[in-house]
């Protein structure tokens, strides 16, 4: 239903999820002027074509199509909210307010929004973005695909800058995932889906502490932090970034009560000592009758089958005879690097500006510039695929 606008800040950046309100164009032009030029003459969809289904969220769907006068293709997401009357849904509002903001290499870039009528004659929302290869969801768990260190530091290098660049423009995501990460098919990465993304550190917000992917979900949003920063982001990079290593989720529980308890189990208990002022929060409490017995940290026992490697070692002239140039070590500098991001005590976790200083990146192997390994080996596992269901279905494989 229609509502009255939430009374917003002086420039107009507000947490839109927090309301379920429509906007006239009106009202866009007096609270949101800088976007208002891109809702004043939105465009229709008749030059494209629809050839399929993407990927479907909480906010809308996301498919392919294709520009027919240009023959080029595009990502289209399609807004659930409809509209009436000239009245524009707060969720397709919330993300233009925020995409207007970013332009950078490794955000997905945003074309424009358009609108069409459905059968009733309602008005549908849509957001046009150029179309990526794959997301780290399919390239994570897809056992055809290698993950070897390089690749790893190559897309979490480029994770962080995308995301060093959305929080210098005040801006938190709030839903970092495999699934929300894109890749091109140059190789790089593109954050993506921006439905929950919003404005911070003006005084006095009230920002909604039930957002962010559970398995992604910093321990402060679990225990009904608000306000909150850039550092729930930091928290759910770092458990995406074990992803890569692992290929299996860091934090699997179905419900917060769980998630709590295993990130317990994991880094320890949430107390006084590791997070000062945990106690204060809306549902402390509850945590702390649930798990009090004390808890062992056991990241590092966890992660470190993973971060032992096989690379390549420098060895003089005279030790190479007879001797393996391969040898194990341990990504020390990597799980240093993750326990950072990981911190329990969201003030200890470090800016992403920082993040990106780590020794890390600068030990062997060194970061590359692209992905492209990876979308090659993408491209090899969908072809393998397409060849054995042509085999399962009786079919000649194509010359």
């Amino acid at each position: 239903m229609p509502g009255a606008l939430p009374p917003p800040f002086a420039d107009g950046k507000v947490d839109l999820r927090l309301v379920d309100w429509y906007y006239t164009q009106e009202s866009v032009e007096q609270n949101f002027p800088t976007i208002a030029p891109l809702t004043r003459d939105i465009g229709d969809l008749e030059e494209y074509d629809f050839v399929g289904m993407i990927s479907e969220g909480s906010f809308g769907k996301v498919f392919c199509v294709l520009n027919k006068p240009s023959k080029q293709y595009s990502a289209l997401k399609t807004f659930y909210r409809l509209g009436k009357d000239d009245l524009k849904p707060q969720s397709f509002l919330q993300e233009l307010l925020v995409l207007n903001e970013l332009k950078h290499k490794h955000i997905v870039r945003f074309i424009k929004c358009c609108s069409s009528k459905n059968d009733e004659d309602y008005d549908v929302f849509h957001l046009l973005f150029e179309l990526c290869r794959f997301d780290l969801q399919k390239a994570i768990y897809n056992k055809n695909i290698l993950w070897p260190l390089i690749t790893i530091k190559t897309t979490a290098l480029q994770i962080l800058k995308g995301l060093e660049y959305i929080h210098r423009k005040s801006i938190m995501h709030r839903d970092i995932k495999p699934a929300n990460i894109l890749i091109s098919n140059h190789g790089m990465v593109k954050i993506a889906d921006f439905g929950m993304a919003t404005f911070y550190g003006k005084p006095n917000i009230r920002l909604d502490s039930e957002i962010c992917t559970l398995h992604y979900r910093a321990p402060e949003l679990l225990l009904g932090c608000s306000p909150y920063d850039w550092r729930v982001d930091v928290w759910s990079a770092g458990v995406l970034i074990t992803e890569l290593y692992r290929r299996v989720p860091l934090l699997g529980g179905s419900t917060v009560d769980e998630q709590l308890t295993n990130i317990s189990r994991m880094f320890g208990n949430i107390n006084e000592l590791v997070y000062p002022c945990c106690k204060q929060l809306p549902r402390w409490a509850s945590y702390e009758k649930k798990n009090g017995a004390p808890c062992e940290k056991t990241f590092k026992s966890v992660i470190k089958p993973y971060a032992m490697r096989v690379g390549k070692h420098k060895l003089s002239q005279k030790d190479f005879l007879g001797t393996d140039s391969m040898r194990v070590f341990y990504d020390e500098h990597g799980v240093n690097l993750l326990e950072l991001l990981l911190s329990l005590d969201p003030s200890n976790r470090p800016s992403l500006t920082d993040a990106l200083k780590h020794n890390w990146f600068k030990t062997e192997p060194h970061p590359r510039k692209n992905l492209h390994d990876l979308v090659n080996a993408f491209n090899l596992s969908q072809n393998h695929n397409i060849a054995k269901n042509n085999e399962l279905n009786g079919e000649a494989p194509k010359p």
